[in-house]
């Protein structure tokens, strides 16, 4: 079959750019390529600004009806017997969660605006009568606004090319710089950063010989950016986010209990599992308990955060915890293949 993606995103110069559309288009888009179809990935104003009939099945990333000739093209899609999906992998819809959102936890963005935003991706959804989410929780909020829609739960998975690759290049049994180091792409986690400072600042001070990393642009005002064992980057590329996991012993994850975070995906811990990297996140997370204790640390308080931070025991080399991670990857990898291969089931 031949099948268009078209990605609503901000990274209009190179989409890919946008690690949203690498994870929910491209690699999606790669598998069901290996299985015999034809892939295009397009940003949606080269979409909309010039539509085409050609393909049988039209998947809009994070579609958003405000967008110029939006309706006219679906209903034409729709005319022309066209299979048409949307894809989201965050919960960005309904007036009553907007105040859940990164933008405006973070005071990036006023109330009004992202409320309005919401409701249009909420009015978006009723174009539609399929739908392909990230997780579990993402399909449950988005029946509940339209319950009759179809919906379909691709988990996030990173290809073999990139794993192998990734593992390959980083992956050595040398001892790493970094006890701890915290990765985000944007400041729109500044109010989930805010839950460990206190505690990374006083496991800072209290072991002024380790190293604490912190990859990305927060913007918070606080004095664990002043102390001398911590360590800054800039936000690095998809590449070179592998590079800076490799160098810590843990990786950490906090996450503010809301909706939003709720049905965010597990895609801290697929990420850190390239390189062995063991990861912290706040428990309460039904994407991320699944795999506590074996896999990934639930911390339930402060003293849970420290005691975490402190231990001397290294994953990264021990070679029964890296078959397991092995293993489980197996095991994830089979759930992606057989969620994309019901995808093509529901196509017909």
């Amino acid at each position: 079959m031949n099948i268009i993606f078209i990605a609503f995103t901000n990274q209009k110069n190179n989409i890919f750019n946008d690690k949203s559309v690498l994870y929910r288009c491209l690699f999606i888009g790669k598998e069901l390529e290996r299985l015999g179809n034809k892939i295009t990935i397009i940003e949606s104003k080269n979409f909309f600004d010039n539509y085409s009939l050609e393909y049988d099945i039209y998947v809009f990333f994070r579609p958003n009806k405000t967008i110029n000739n939006f309706e006219c093209i679906i209903n034409i899609l729709k005319k022309n017997k066209k299979i048409l999906f949307a894809s989201y992998d965050d919960l960005i819809f309904s007036k009553r969660l907007a105040p859940q959102a990164p933008s405006i936890v973070n005071n990036f963005d006023k109330l009004e605006k992202i409320e309005q935003y919401f409701l249009e991706n909420e009015l978006t959804l009723h174009y539609f009568d399929k739908v392909i989410v990230s997780t579990a929780c993402l399909k449950n909020e988005i029946i509940k606004i339209v319950p009759n829609i179809e919906v379909n739960i691709i988990n996030n998975f990173i290809p073999d090319n990139i794993y192998d690759f990734t593992n390959s290049r980083y992956v050595h049994e040398v001892k790493r710089n970094f006890q701890i180091g915290y990765m985000c792409g944007t400041a729109s986690h500044n109010n989930d950063f805010k839950i460990i400072e206190d505690v990374l600042i006083k496991y800072a001070l209290d072991y002024p010989n380790i190293k604490i990393l912190i990859v990305g642009p927060l913007t918070n005002d606080t004095d664990l950016f002043k102390l001398d064992n911590v360590y800054r980057v800039d936000a690095v590329g998809y590449e070179g986010m592998f590079y800076f996991l490799s160098q810590c012993n843990f990786v950490i994850a906090p996450l503010v209990k809301n909706e939003f975070n709720f049905s965010k995906s597990n895609i801290k811990f697929l990420e850190s599992q390239v390189v062995f990297t063991r990861l912290i996140v706040q428990s309460g997370f039904s994407e991320f308990d699944s795999f506590a204790d074996e896999f990934i640390d639930c911390a339930d308080n402060k003293n849970d955060w420290y005691n975490y931070f402190n231990r001397n025991y290294t994953f990264y080399n021990n070679k029964e915890y890296i078959n397991s991670i092995k293993l489980l990857r197996l095991d994830l990898k089979k759930k992606y293949l057989l969620e994309i291969k019901q995808l093509l089931t529901n196509f017909s």
